[in-house]
């Protein structure tokens, strides 16, 4: 057997903890060195996408009869690079802290505390090295090539930003509070830093109006900055920048690091003594229950960042739609957003019960049962945010006609909770670590239940059959497809 080294080996049990999930679900991988290759083809897959998208941004820019504005490409590479390391480190933020076997064994060698921080710190920048390293190599290329500076200096600015605010997010929840409603704010802020670069993912309709030489006042903001990386002013700002992110991850890393492996955040975890005799409550429904008990768990991790980011990205939707002129071509983008956007935050709950998956089981509860919390929160969400923008569709006199198909196919997005519940079945059988193509194929399955019955309803109303059959046939296809995937799912008792 190849000998590694302490550092290989930590990286690759955060890669079973953080990934592989094997150490929270109970439920142990049928072949644990393929589940550690299929988690390291997932990072090469990250990889080579996030660097596609850094690729076509400067290729866009540099073809100047397609319109794409530096500053919009700045910032969209800048986004595509700082999701890129805050993606691949929030598995691991939310599955390590639960465990102290790591520290156990370090704790057990002869090394000192300051090496031991630097061992860990290193086993954890080991689990982005694919992402860092590739999009640094792809950036730094399509700058030379294209003799666009932007382009490095964005991706730089994105990763070094990215691993920061992951860092403090980490930091912030394990920071003691003393009053409850501060290590809610604690936790809130802890969830909601890396979402940061979501935000110029949906503003691009905006960035690309937005000159240069209209922001040429704060040039020395960064991520404006790497806009002006062409320039010997911009170039030293960036620089600049960069420095300053690296060095406060230089200074939060090994801090950081020990507190990972080093048992629950406070922040997440308040201690409740003399608390739970007082707030204990018996809830006799158990769809009721179970959503409660979900929430309590959003509250306590920082997969809650999946419930506050849909959340936010609602918001960001709602204003484009207020700010940008009504038609049915934009009801209709908008409204297919709000349906995609609202089964995010049931699939954040699947995500959440991974955690205690084995005692999960324990309980006198079929899979349809485990679902129907899911699905009345994905109702709520569903017609909080179509039936915003229908709102703002009104006010922007639209016409009802155009979110009609919207406001009454909610099956199409319901047919995803039995599918996310399949797909959660399938993940623990496989010991919490499906292969990749696997995710691919459920996800792009997924992608396909929510479309059809919109498709249908489109279809129809195309070839002139009549408002009445295109609402009937939608409302069929999604109701068929609900019925399908919940009996295949209760199979699954």
């Amino acid at each position: 057997m190849k000998r590694v080294s302490i550092e290989d080996a930590l990286a690759r049990e955060f890669l079973v903890t953080g990934y592989i999930a094997a150490r929270q679900t109970g439920f142990r991988p049928s072949n644990l060195r393929r589940s550690i290759r299929n988690v390291r083809f997932t990072k090469i897959i990250y990889t080579v996408i996030f660097s596609f998208y850094i690729a076509l941004f400067a290729l866009f820019t540099s073809f100047k009869q397609i319109g794409f504005g530096v500053f919009a490409a700045s910032m969209l590479t800048f986004a595509m690079s700082g999701l890129s390391v805050s993606s691949m480190m929030t598995p691991l933020s939310y599955a390590i802290y639960g465990s102290t076997n790591i520290r156990d064994f370090l704790l057990s060698t002869s090394l000192d505390a300051d090496q031991i921080h630097r061992l860990v710190g290193k086993a954890i920048f080991k689990t982005v090295d694919y992402i860092v390293y590739g999009t640094l190599g792809v950036s730094l290329i399509m700058s030379l090539v294209f003799k666009e500076f932007y382009i490095f200096f964005s991706v730089a600015i994105g990763l070094s930003l990215g691993m920061l605010l992951q860092l403090a997010a980490l930091e912030l929840s394990y920071r003691r509070s003393r009053t409850r409603a501060s290590s809610v704010a604690t936790r809130s802020v802890a969830s909601l830093l890396p979402m940061v670069f979501i935000i110029p993912i949906f503003l691009s309709g905006t960035l690309y109006r937005l000159s240069l030489s209209s922001l040429s006042s704060f040039y020395f903001i960064p991520p404006i900055s790497a806009a002006f990386g062409n320039s010997l002013y911009g170039a030293i700002t960036n620089l600049f920048w960069i420095a300053v992110f690296v060095y406060g991850v230089y200074r939060l890393i090994p801090d950081v690091s020990w507190k990972l492996v080093s048992g629950p955040p406070s922040a997440f975890f308040p201690v409740l003594a003399k608390k739970v005799s007082k707030e204990w409550k018996i809830i006799r429904s158990k769809t009721l229950a179970l959503l409660r008990a979900d929430f309590q768990a959003a509250s306590r991790s920082l997969l809650g960042a999946l419930i506050g980011g849909p959340l936010i990205v609602f918001l960001v939707i709602l204003m484009n739609g207020i700010s940008s002129s009504a038609s049915n071509v934009l009801a209709f983008t908008l409204g297919i957003e709000m349906a995609y956007l609202s089964i995010m935050i049931p699939y954040a709950f699947y995500a959440m019960e991974m955690r205690g998956a084995s005692a999960l089981r324990m309980l006198p509860l079929s899979k349809v049962k485990i679902a129907l919390p899911k699905l009345l929160l994905l109702l709520i969400t569903y017609y909080l945010y179509e039936g915003s923008l229908t709102v703002v569709m009104l006010i922007k006199h639209a016409g009802i006609l155009s979110m009609l198909p919207f406001l009454i196919g909610f099956f199409g997005p319901a047919a995803s909770i039995p599918m996310t519940g399949i797909i959660f079945e399938e993940t623990l059988k496989s010991g919490g670590s499906p292969t990749v193509m696997l995710t691919i194929a459920f996800f792009m399955v997924s992608a396909i239940i929510v479309a059809v019955p919109y498709a249908v309803y489109f279809l129809i109303r195309f070839f002139g059959l009549g408002l009445f059959n295109s609402i009937i046939a939608m409302v069929i296809t999604g109701m068929l497809e609900f019925i399908v995937l919940t009996f295949l799912l209760s199979l699954y008792d």
